[in-house]
């Protein structure tokens, strides 16, 4: 009877070793269930991170080419600025030279009614005698320091021929 038991009890602990066992066995098959899930779960995300990832690539080089695009029209814009800016002052420059041109118009016109005004030989900006036509600024082919009735100097030459003649002062210039 001590045997039956001994036996007995042998086999008792067995069974609730096994059912422990089956537990822990049913417990760890949860588990690795649960394990799976999120790992099918983390594949999934990084599918969506790689392509996320992708589109984003795209959409940084798409800036880019849009940013240097906008860059290279900005550059286009400053050289236009300058250009209006420059074009702006061109009047101002011409009505400065007009202004300039009249005032010189004047002392050759008090020059030659002094009897200052000279003919001279060619100059250096005038066609040779024998081209006696309209020099490269429309003036004529000769010469001169002043001019003669009907006759045109370019404004080159009408400049170099007044500064080359040093009689003439500001006062005298203001006297016209």
């Amino acid at each position: 009877m001590v045997k039956k038991m001994e036996l007995q009890e042998i086999i008792e602990r067995q069974l609730r070793e096994q059912s422990q066992m089956e537990e822990r066995l049913a417990a760890l098959s949860a588990h690795v269930k649960h394990l799976e899930e999120d790992l099918d779960t983390a594949r999934k995300d990084l599918l969506k991170s790689k392509n996320m990832n992708r589109k984003l690539e795209q959409d940084i080089r798409e800036t880019e080419d849009k940013n240097r695009q906008l860059q290279e029209r900005l550059e286009l814009v400053e050289k236009l600025q300058q250009r209006l800016r420059r074009a702006e002052t061109l009047p101002e420059v011409e009505a400065e030279q007009a202004q300039r041109v009249a005032s010189l118009s004047k002392v050759l016109l008090w020059k030659s009614q002094q009897g200052m005004l000279q003919t001279r030989g060619p100059t250096p900006h005038s066609p040779s005698p024998g081209a006696r036509g309209q020099s490269e600024e429309g003036g004529s082919g000769v010469g001169l320091v002043g001019l003669g009735h009907g006759e045109h100097v370019s404004s080159h030459e009408l400049v170099t021929s007044i500064l080359s003649e040093p009689c003439v002062t500001h006062e005298a210039a203001q006297a016209v």
